[in-house]
């Protein structure tokens, strides 16, 4: 499988134009849109949007701004000494009733020269100092029909596995991160390994995109099955909820103005509840930032950032998790993928992890988006 640079125009990238608010093309023709309010595609399953919201005019117009200002920010202060991220969190400020955005600007002082600026294009810019942050990898439990949130391993390297999926060819696939393989080598080297799930035999990593910290894997133990659900853990409890659709880039919008809570799962800490903090993020390279490690959701040079932060306690082992959000849809609770766990950011604390290890918990988490993985990989959770 390799990585698309230019689609056809298709029913999929019509998606991507009405849900992404960076586009308004074609959004007369959207139902329900008025001189006032406009629908965005929130929530999408097999490539095609499942279900809309009707947002404020004035509010999609700032989302668009802001995450233009937020690029364009990016592509200029990433390269600047002591610069550590950019990204698009929730502002102050309302418009038409729904809260906006503000740019987080994530800076060294004692390596930046000058004076952060305090405005893109008219869109505010909170100034931070920086986190520490790390990639992830432990903990237990066998399954014979494997879903997202179980122990994936290659020696005595451990991660969780994010979500049963489809790739572009229609085959049946395990998601999870590519550090647990390639041990941020950014290469290929991690594809044709064989990997276990908790101590036994699972299958064969068949594709790798080390740049975004991606991978698939095959199951090839003919004693074990995908299962398109997401396990729940807790110290009480243990259940399965399945897969309904994952968030558009305009979802993501949403969970972090509308201030909503979201989980996430790992073989570490089991569930993990907080709030989708930012979107957009895009942080500088390892030869800008040595504290840059697996991934940088874009980097200089690049104007997109598709990384996402929670404020959900991750920790080592965690990495490839889902982060999600639980709805409840006909009665039924269904999850809404979100993004992928992949690092964590601020050192919260020690945790015990399996056979007694002491393990680094962080306070934030870091990741993928999961609009991203569909959009640039065409890869689709695979929906109940």
């Amino acid at each position: 499988m390799t990585k698309r640079t230019k689609k056809p125009a298709t029913r999929r990238n019509f998606v991507k134009t009405i849900g992404s608010g960076l586009s308004l093309v074609g959004l007369s023709n959207v139902a329900g849109a008025s001189e006032d309010t406009v629908e965005i595609v929130t929530l999408i399953a097999n490539g095609d949007p499942i279900e809309k919201r009707t947002v404020p005019r004035s509010w999609h117009q700032h989302f668009q701004n802001a995450r233009r200002a937020t690029r364009r920010l990016g592509s200029s202060e990433l390269e600047k000494n002591g610069v550590k991220s950019v990204s698009l969190g929730r502002g102050s400020k309302k418009f038409g009733g729904q809260r906006g955005f503000r740019i987080r600007l994530e800076v060294d002082s004692e390596n930046y020269r000058g004076t952060p600026p305090r405005k893109k294009d008219k869109i505010p810019i909170e100034t931070i100092e920086p986190r520490e942050t790390g990639p992830s990898c432990y903990s237990d439990n066998q399954f014979s029909s494997v879903p997202g949130g179980a122990k994936i391993e290659y020696g005595s390297t451990y991660g969780t596995t994010n979500a049963v999926v489809k790739d572009p060819s229609n085959n049946t696939r395990l998601l999870t991160c590519a550090h647990i393989f390639d041990g941020c080598t950014r290469s290929d080297e991690g594809v044709g390994l064989s990997v276990d799930q908790a101590g036994q035999s699972l299958g064969e990593v068949v594709w790798t995109e080390p740049s975004e910290d991606i991978a698939l894997v095959e199951i090839t133990n003919n004693n074990l099955t995908y299962d398109n659900r997401i396990r729940e853990e807790t110290d009480i409890y243990a259940h399965y909820e399945p897969v309904y659709a994952h968030f558009s880039d305009g979802g993501i919008g949403m969970l972090i103005s509308d201030n909503d809570t979201i989980r996430q799962a790992g073989v570490t800490t089991g569930i993990s509840d907080g709030k989708m903090l930012e979107m957009d993020l895009n942080e500088a390279d390892s030869s800008n930032d040595p504290d840059v490690d697996c991934v940088t959701w874009g980097g200089p040079g690049t104007q997109e950032g598709f990384g996402i932060e929670t404020s959900a306690n991750n920790a080592q082992g965690n990495s490839g998790g889902p982060i999600y959000q639980m709805l409840e849809r006909n009665g039924e609770m269904v999850v809404g993928l979100a993004g992928m766990i992949q690092q964590w950011a601020g050192f919260n604390r020690n945790v015990s992890g399996c056979g007694g290890s002491t393990l680094i918990e962080g306070k934030n988490t870091l990741g993928a988006a999961w609009y991203r993985i569909e959009d640039e990989y065409d890869i689709d959770p695979l929906v109940t």
